[in-house]
């Protein structure tokens, strides 16, 4: 399977499988990318907030048309690899005991060929993939996680920061994968990655999250 078309195919694919919470209150969209913090932030944005969550089958294009008023769309971003790695111990010890990570894999591999959504590798979908849109777009690092939560005005820390011990090293969760799979497959959120990586610890404020997103491949 091509690069190219596995990274198309991605996107195709997370279309089904976007997690959303609108905020009532600031006509914001969180958009929750698997393995960016998404248990903490559930844990905290309900009790300052109005909160309506579509746990599955829209993206945040499509949140657009259900007739709600979206200001921006907001999200936390990880470094690829970690992300990676926690999506792969998370797979392994937590989602299915006993399952080997070559299996994931497969599961991946099988999903973007076939364009069918899998919600048991979910979290190994390219970040970027989640965050197509039309609307604007704030995007923090997941380091910094206080100032995301500052800036929507949450002053309450979240009871569960769901983090373990890692138990796959970065060697071999990319030996398994492949690092040319690796570098091509999630060249996109390395970018964007770098790009928020740039600004410090504040927010990448842009105006059309397709575009700037096409803009960087």
């Amino acid at each position: 399977m091509a690069f190219g078309t596995s990274i198309a195919a991605a996107a195709g694919v997370v279309r089904a499988r976007t997690y959303l919470v609108y905020l009532h209150e600031i006509r914001t969209v969180v958009v929750e990318i698997p393995k960016c913090a998404s248990t903490s932030l559930l844990a905290v944005l309900p009790s300052v907030y109005t909160t309506s969550l579509e746990a599955r089958h829209l993206t945040l294009k499509q949140h657009e048309g259900r007739g709600l008023d979206i200001e921006v769309g907001t999200a936390l971003i990880r470094e690829p690899i970690d992300r990676l790695v926690s999506a792969s111990n998370f797979s392994v010890f937590k989602r299915s005991p006993g399952i080997r990570l070559v299996e994931f894999r497969d599961k991946l591999m099988k999903s973007l060929d076939t364009k069918s959504p899998n919600v048991e590798v979910e979290a190994f979908y390219p970040q970027y993939s989640f965050l197509i849109s039309d609307v604007g777009l704030r995007l923090y690092l997941l380091e910094n996680f206080s100032k995301f939560l500052n800036d929507l005005g949450v002053s309450s820390r979240p009871p569960v920061e769901n983090v373990g011990a890692a138990k796959l090293s970065r060697e071999e969760v990319i030996d398994v994968f492949g690092a040319d799979f690796v570098s091509e497959f999630y060249s996109l959120d390395f970018s964007l990655y770098d790009r928020v990586r740039s600004i410090g610890d504040g927010a990448l404020r842009v105006r059309n999250a397709r575009e700037y997103l096409m803009s960087l491949r």
